[in-house]
């Protein structure tokens, strides 16, 4: 098990660029690009390191190797389970264009092959800094879920508010009030009158 720390943590703090990955070229290029982006790097070995370093440390861009980490799939849920907002790129010997959508599609914010060009995780690792830099939470808000309970319960119920209501377990009177609020209230009431002229109709 190895922790190597590139640079000591300062005041006004860099972003975070943690690898997982063996490979003393990988570890090298991702040194340089590191530098030149302003990131402090921490290489780890193994994947339960990495994991670790992750619940303990903020990091904007994580590095897997494939390789490495085994399961990345796994992975990259505990990942974004501990941090939403961290950007992962997967790395992989013989990467195939088809792996490529299929990992992408999984989550992970890129997908490159080894041996890596200096130049393509450069531009891979910039991209991911400024998605990290961008994140903006997606949390609804109590209002939005609140909508979102009151049309569902509506569908489930045929469209009958009484019934809506019971499924809220809220007076029918607190739904009517709901629905003008959020201007979905109607007076149409199917009473004999309107159940007559729908058959007739």
């Amino acid at each position: 098990m190895e922790v190597i720390q590139e640079e000591p943590h300062h005041v006004d703090r860099k972003p975070g660029l943690l690898l997982a990955d063996t490979d003393e070229r990988t570890r090298s290029l991702c040194r340089n690009v590191a530098g030149e982006l302003g990131c402090e790097l921490v290489v780890v070995s193994d994947r339960n390191t990495a994991l670790g370093m992750i619940q303990r440390s903020e990091f904007s861009v994580v590095v897997l190797d494939a390789k490495v980490i085994v399961d990345p799939a796994t992975a990259l849920t505990e990942i974004k389970t501990m941090s939403a907002r961290v950007e992962v790129i997967l790395i992989e010997e013989h990467a195939t264009t088809a792996a490529a959508v299929r990992w992408v599609k999984a989550g992970f914010s890129d997908y490159l092959d080894k041996p890596l060009h200096l130049g393509e995780l450069e531009k891979s690792l910039a991209d991911a800094l400024q998605h990290y830099r961008n994140f903006r939470a997606s949390i609804p808000t109590l209002e939005q879920l609140e909508r979102q309970a009151i049309q569902q319960a509506l569908a489930q119920a045929g469209g009958d508010k009484v019934e809506a209501a019971r499924l809220l377990a809220i007076g029918k009177t607190t739904l009517y009030r709901k629905l003008r609020e959020y201007g979905d209230y109607s007076r149409r009431r199917r009473g004999p009158a309107r159940r007559a002229a729908l058959e007739a109709s």
